[in-house]
């Protein structure tokens, strides 16, 4: 339950800052493409791995954790 609380918090505090327009093309790299709607992307300067969802209009980022829900951020 506080993985799922913690996981809830960071998407929206996340969420909100992925309608900020900026240019993070160069930043971050796709991983993997599960389907059309959900991506995993790393951050090439903290290395740290993300779940990017996105659906027309509507899309939402939020950080891979570890089992000791810390990010994800291994190299």
């Amino acid at each position: 339950m506080k993985k799922l609380l913690v996981l809830s918090a960071l998407t929206i505090s996340l969420t909100s800052l992925a309608g900020c327009q900026s240019d993070t093309n160069d930043r971050f790299t796709d991983l993997e493409r599960g389907s059309k709607r959900f991506s995993i992307s790393t951050d090439k300067d903290t290395n740290c791995k993300y779940l990017v969802y996105a659906r027309g209009n509507k899309s939402g980022i939020t950080p891979l954790l570890t089992s000791d829900v810390m990010p994800d951020c291994s190299k």
